[in-house]
């Protein structure tokens, strides 16, 4: 039997023609190809009918380039819309407000309008609405002491 860290090697060569594509080179030759993936012709020329056929790259031209296609976009659409996005957020906005001392949110866009998903505040807002009297330096230091110290979740 083998090894279950054992890569496909099929699926590993496939990725590395995807890869190709970068930011900066949206279409290729076969060539082009060739070279970045370091794969025989005959090899690339199957995997490319795989990935054009299954939607995820397509030829265009004369001579032909390959270019990525909407199967690409299907994967990256599903991939943003499984994110957690206020638990990834939850980090930077917590540094944002540390660093400085002000509130910080995040909005999400739908057509026109925005969501805000995610806000934090200052703890000086408690003292600002208590005054500046000592009791509200104590609840104040209590508050952030406690931020600080409770559980995540």
């Amino acid at each position: 039997m083998s090894d279950k860290t054992e890569n496909v090697r099929a699926i590993d060569r496939a990725i590395d023609v995807l890869e190709c594509f970068a930011v900066d080179r949206h279409s290729l030759s076969i060539g082009e190809i060739e070279k970045r993936a370091r794969l025989s012709r005959p090899t690339l020329y199957r995997i490319l009918s795989t990935l054009m056929r299954r939607g995820f790259v397509r030829k265009d031209g004369d001579p032909p380039r390959y270019r990525l296609d909407i199967g690409i976009g299907r994967l990256a659409d599903a991939w943003t819309n499984s994110l957690d996005i206020v638990r990834l957020a939850t980090p930077l906005l917590e540094g944002l407000l540390e660093r400085y001392d002000e509130t910080v949110a995040l909005y999400l866009r739908k057509d026109n309008t925005r969501l805000c998903v995610a806000r934090r505040c200052p703890i000086r807002a408690a003292s600002d609405i208590l005054g500046a009297s000592s009791a509200a330096r104590a609840v104040s230091r209590f508050w952030r002491s406690w931020t600080r110290t409770k559980p995540r979740g």
